[in-house]
């Protein structure tokens, strides 16, 4: 629901294209933080032991969490592109089950498998033997 730019689809559910654009947020921070980490380190001449009260040093430390912040969202984010991705490129195929009906569900034994992969090949290997030559 919402307006432009909603994030959400009508069933509340995030679109790729929402989790895209929030990646390509997140990972615009995580490099202007690591800009300003990298400034903050040469401006300070390097961190040595006992600079834990330097104020860039804390700044530093504050920035280097808030980029594992982003990094962790982003690797939500994409197990969830992924999951996503996934769950549309499976297609649903229709089984018939023993009585007849058909189904999406596929419920069935090994041992089944088995019988029925051997009964195919019995069959093809007479159908082949007969039109086959």
């Amino acid at each position: 629901m919402g307006g432009r730019g909603a994030s959400y689809n009508s069933r509340g559910k995030q679109t790729p294209h929402s989790l895209q654009s929030l990646l390509d947020k997140n990972n615009k921070k995580i490099d202007e933080l690591s800009k300003e980490n990298i400034k903050l380190y040469n401006q300070s001449g390097g961190f040595s032991g006992g600079t834990s009260d330097n104020k860039l040093h804390r700044k530093w430390l504050d920035n280097h969490e808030k980029i594992i912040q982003y990094k962790d969202q982003n690797r939500e984010i994409n197990s969830k592109l992924s999951k996503l991705k996934e769950g549309k490129t499976k297609k649903r195929k229709t089984f018939v089950n023993g009585f007849g009906e058909a189904t999406h569900r596929y419920v069935t034994s090994t041992t089944y498998d088995r019988v029925q992969k051997r009964q195919d090949k019995e069959i093809f290997r007479r159908l082949n033997n007969k039109y086959g030559k």
